[in-house]
């Protein structure tokens, strides 16, 4: 487990008074990383992160731009900021996260710990074998290639709240993680009713 305490990687340029990352294709080991918006924003385009903590300060949409084609591996991904909307086109290997998220990742996630996340909405687009994805306890259920059994999942009677899917997973395959907490008061009577279909599971938490 990656501890949250480790050198700052510190800035390595400035740009019109401001101090940010400009870093390509660099390998970065043990550190901690902080990912933010200032007047400018940096980028880490194609750098590889090992054993490092990484602190999420800023919305989605400048994550996603700033560890674009990213290798993540052993580190801790800690969003400190809601991760909301937009394709995550990074890679995570063996990673645990922590704080919000409500998006889609654009590639295979391997190994990687999401029992100290608020998975609330999240579309694995490359992954179809929920047990790369731990700590998804009840009330997170995944969904498993929704393009293919989307009349199905329709057909379950659902309680009169319900938030439908979001319309754009209805077309993809992979898996997708959703919080009944996010899509309906009555998250047990969900559960009864799709907990049937072969192509939705869910996990307990161990009470041990």
């Amino acid at each position: 487990m990656i501890q949250p305490s480790k050198e700052m990687l510190a800035p390595n340029k400035e740009v019109n008074g401001t101090l940010l990352h400009q870093r390509y294709n660099e390998k970065i080991t043990n550190k901690e990383v902080t990912l933010e918006a200032k007047d400018v924003v940096g980028s880490f385009m194609g750098c590889y992160f090992k054993d490092c903590v990484i602190r999420i300060k800023c919305s989605a949409q400048y994550t996603i731009h700033m560890t674009n084609e990213c290798r993540f591996d052993n580190c801790l991904i800690w969003a400190h900021t809601k991760q909301s909307g937009g394709n995550w086109k990074a890679w995570f290997t063996d990673c645990s996260f922590k704080g919000w998220y409500e998006l889609r990742f654009e590639n295979e996630i391997i190994s990687c710990d999401f029992s100290e996340a608020k998975v609330e909405y999240v579309h694995f687009l490359e992954n179809t074998d929920r047990n790369n994805l731990k700590g998804l306890y009840y009330p997170v259920v995944t969904i498993k290639e929704i393009n293919k059994h989307y009349e199905e999942w329709e057909k379950a009677p659902k309680p009169r709240d319900y938030t439908d899917l979001v319309w754009t997973s209805k077309r993809n395959g992979g898996l997708i993680a959703m919080d009944l907490n996010a899509v309906t008061k009555e998250p047990h009577t969900l559960w009864q009713a799709v907990e049937p279909l072969d192509f939705v599971s869910t996990q307990y938490k161990s009470q041990d």
